[in-house]
């Protein structure tokens, strides 16, 4: 999967949860590395998407 459809899913995944979500829920979910995730939600921010972080490293948009 490229790094573009990547993040694309990610943020589709991130918008149908109401509530916070971990890096390893969101990283089974798309069958890749946690390390991955964190990455990809700080390429997210830099394009200008809003994403919170909670305490624990819960992500929610």
């Amino acid at each position: 999967m490229s790094r573009s459809i990547r993040l694309l899913n990610l943020l589709q995944l991130l918008r149908e949860y109401r509530y916070p979500v971990t890096a390893k829920v969101l990283a089974e979910r798309l069958t890749i590395s946690q390390r991955s995730v964190y990455r990809d939600i700080e390429s997210l921010r830099e394009q200008g998407v809003n994403i919170d972080a909670a305490a624990g490293l819960e992500f929610q948009l």
